[in-house]
Formats: C-alpha cells, structure tokens, sequence
C-alpha cells in the first residue's frame, strides 16, 4: 500500500465530502486524493472459513474488502444419543477442503495471492486433536447437553460462583471445561489416548490449511495436503 501526499494548499482542517462527518479531524484512508491501493503490484487476497452448525463456508475478499467468490458445503450433525450433538472431524475437514477448492475455482485467482486465512465457527463445544493431529474424537457441537450434571453439581457446591468471581461468567454444559469434565468422569480413555494439546492442535490445523492453498485446486487437492 503506498500513500499519496496531500497537497501543500489542503489543512487538515478543510472540509471534504470525503471526510467523516463524525470526526472531521480524521482524514479518511480512502480519500481519493490520498491513497492508492496496491497499484502496480498484484492483487493479495484474503480468506474466511466460517463453520456453522449446518454448512461450512468458504469466501475469498480482496484487499479493499470485495467478496470475490463465496463457496458452501452441507455438513452432517451426528446425534448418537439423546443431548449428544457431533461432527466427523475428518467429515469436517474434507467439507472445508472442498469448499475452499470451491470458492478459490470460482475466483479464478491464483491460491499463491492469498495473503491470510481466517477461521470463525462454534463459540462452544469442544473439538480434541492429538499430538499425532488425529481427533481423539468426534466434535462436540455447541447444542451438546451431555454435561448437564457436571454443571448441576457445580451449581450446588458453590463452585459456579468462584467461577464467576474469576471469569465473571457462568458455567455452560456445553463449554469446554464442563464436557471436558464429562469426559474425565465418563470416557478418561479419550483423554489419555493422546496426550491432548490445544495449542498444538491449533499449528496443525493451519499447517494443513497452508499445505492445501499451496497446492493448485484439483481432484485430489485435499488427500495431498493432509499427507
């Protein structure tokens, strides 16, 4: 991004369509005698992946904010008990696979100018990788309510208002501390199975994802990044 000088006969003070009406200090990045984005270098893009309880989306934006091309793939909610809401892990990521192959095929950009990458899904639930980048488990979607007793018993020994005093929040049967408790009461093999490590199962994730925009868009694009 490189910035036009305004010119010597223009204060700061001076009053433009272009300037916020709010704060007419401000002097807007947009402003046509101010700026130029990107001119005589090739256009970066951005991408978002949003995973929602029903679809999972893939949209590509360039540098000024334009929704380039936008893809949708239909995910499959597991329900194997009553309260128990999951997701195949691998299921999920051949979904965002194919819809990252969906929107970058749409665009017809280049997967090489995409500049960063973007995730956005579930506020709760819980998804475990292990140190090996396998799931430890089918993902628990944000309307499990498996841990309603874990959080019951919280409420009456008091434990739910140290929380708060903490976190000034309350406990939810479908956060991760709750279903995590679950686990270690009901299935601790899962937990010890692989050594869990969020963080560790965050890198994994974009290295996989990194891995897949490297590589052109084609039939098997999904199985090479995931090698």
């Amino acid at each position: 991004m490189r910035f036009k000088k305004a010119s010597a006969g223009t204060p700061l003070g001076t009053k433009s369509k272009y300037r916020s009406k709010k704060h007419p200090a401000v002097i807007s990045l947009c402003m046509k005698n101010m700026c130029e984005i990107g001119k005589g270098e090739n256009m970066k893009y951005l991408l978002g992946i949003d995973n929602g309880g029903t679809f999972s989306k893939a949209a590509i934006f360039d540098e000024n904010g334009k929704q380039i091309s936008v893809a949708s793939v239909p995910t499959i909610t597991l329900t194997p008990k009553p309260g128990y809401t999951e997701k195949d892990l691998d299921e999920l990521w051949q979904v965002n696979a194919d819809a990252i192959r969906g929107a970058i095929e749409k665009s017809g950009i280049n997967p090489k100018d995409i500049a960063g990458v973007s995730f956005s899904g579930a506020g709760k639930g819980l998804y475990m990788i292990g140190h090996d980048g396998k799931p430890s488990h089918n993902g628990i979607m944000s309307t499990d309510t498996r841990a309603w007793a874990q959080v019951e018993r919280w409420y009456k020994d008091g434990t739910n208002k140290k929380v708060y005093e903490k976190t000034f929040q309350e406990i939810l049967a479908v956060q991760p501390v709750s279903l995590l408790a679950w686990f270690r009461e009901n299935q601790p093999e899962v937990l010890r199975s692989q050594g869990l490590h969020p963080l560790h199962a965050h890198r994994r994730s974009l290295q996989r994802v990194h891995r897949l925009l490297r590589r052109q868009p084609g039939k098997h694009g999904d199985r090479r990044a995931r090698s």
